[in-house]
This record gives structure tokens, C-alpha cells and sequence, in this order.
């Protein structure tokens, strides 16, 4: 009874440990944009950092959506060839 105690909290541990993993955005910013962005921010006053900071971010965003795109543009191309060749398959096997 004890081990199957054990197994369950260890079970409900792991659960609420993945859903804090996941969902954890995968376009959060890591340790060296913020180390970036802070030392591209030192010395300036709170207006000029916060202008530097949406800059800085908006940048990354848009290269993390073309990144995106052309990722989304390589699957769409494999998916196209594949369906091609599928479809040449069936056409030769109709037509031997």
C-alpha cells in the first residue's frame, strides 16, 4: 500500500512538473536576450529603456516568426512532394 502511495505522488509530482513545462511558452525570451537587453540598458533613463526593450523584442519576435514561416513553408514543400509521389504511385499501379 505504501509503494502504491508513493508511486501515485510521485506520479501527480511528475504531471504538475510537465504542465509547468509545457507550458512555458517556446518563444520565451532565454538567458541571453534578458542579459542582452539588460546590458544594452544600463545607464539609460526609464523611458529610453523601455523604448530600447519594445525594440529590441519586437525584433526578435518578427525573426522568430519568419523562422516559423519558413519552417511551415519546408513541411508544406515535404508534404506537396510526398502527395506527388503517392499519386504517381497510384497512376502507375492503375495503369500496369
Amino acid at each position: 500500500m505504501r509503494t502504491a502511495a508513493r508511486v501515485m505522488v510521485l506520479a501527480i509530482g511528475l504531471s504538475f512538473a510537465a504542465a509547468s513545462i509545457s507550458a512555458t511558452p517556446v518563444y520565451a525570451d532565454n538567458v541571453v536576450d534578458n542579459v542582452g537587453d539588460w546590458v544594452a540598458t544600463i545607464g539609460k533613463k526609464d523611458l529610453e529603456k523601455q523604448a530600447i526593450l519594445t525594440e529590441r523584442k519586437a525584433k526578435r519576435e518578427t525573426a522568430r516568426m519568419q523562422r516559423e514561416a519558413q519552417r511551415q513553408a519546408k513541411h508544406a514543400g515535404k508534404q506537396v512532394d510526398k502527395a506527388g509521389r503517392d499519386l504517381k504511385k497510384g497512376l502507375e499501379g492503375i495503369t500496369n
